[in-house]
């Protein structure tokens, strides 16, 4: 599940990585862990693309992140 993702830095276009989330037993979203790696630009683009609509001004997690997520409905 990827519940935010977090903003481009200035060498790279779209976004940076995926911060990782999961669901408990209890139904609570959990911070997994980040995702950057392995993303070339076409598939940034592409992701962006799917990301966009998902993009919601709701908190689903307490990902950490050097700056501050884009959060996305899970």
């Amino acid at each position: 599940m990827v519940p935010d993702r977090s903003p481009a830095p200035r060498s790279r276009s779209h976004f940076d990585a995926l911060l990782l989330g999961y669901y408990s037993d209890d139904g609570r979203l959990h911070y997994a862990g980040r995702a950057g790696t392995g993303f070339n630009e076409q598939e940034l683009a592409r992701l962006a693309g799917v990301f966009k609509p998902l993009e919601t001004p709701r908190i689903p997690s307490r990902a950490a992140a050097a700056r501050e997520p884009v959060r996305l409905t899970p």
